[in-house]
């Protein structure tokens, strides 16, 4: 099976060769396993390690500086949020206005 018709099938409840296989990482772990594995790219990377990798190419969001950043939370950043008032009252939901491009999502 190849890792489309893996995840695919899973989703639908049939059966599969094995279990899909994806991993998240921080950019800096990327480049580790990158240079672990002696890959030239991420397709590559991913091929040897056996991942089952679903590619996301999200829409660009830029913030005041302009730099690409991410978010690690300890802890569940909407606890303590209990109503939908709560959630309104939420202070890092993302700006819209700030996107730019297209989604899809994209097996490899």
């Amino acid at each position: 099976m190849n890792p489309k018709e893996r995840v695919l099938n899973i989703l639908d409840r049939k059966p599969v060769d094995r279990i899909p296989i994806d991993v998240l990482y921080t950019p800096e772990v990327e480049n580790t396993l990158k240079m672990h594995v002696r890959a030239k790219n991420d397709f590559e990377m991913w091929k040897k390690l056996g991942l089952d990798k679903i590619v996301w190419v999200f829409m660009d969001y830029q913030t005041e500086s302009g730099e690409a950043h991410y978010q690690e939370f300890v802890e569940p950043p909407m606890s303590g949020y209990e109503t939908p008032a709560d959630a309104e009252k939420y202070p890092f939901w993302p700006d819209p206005d700030r996107f730019k491009g297209t989604s899809k999502n994209l097996f490899y």
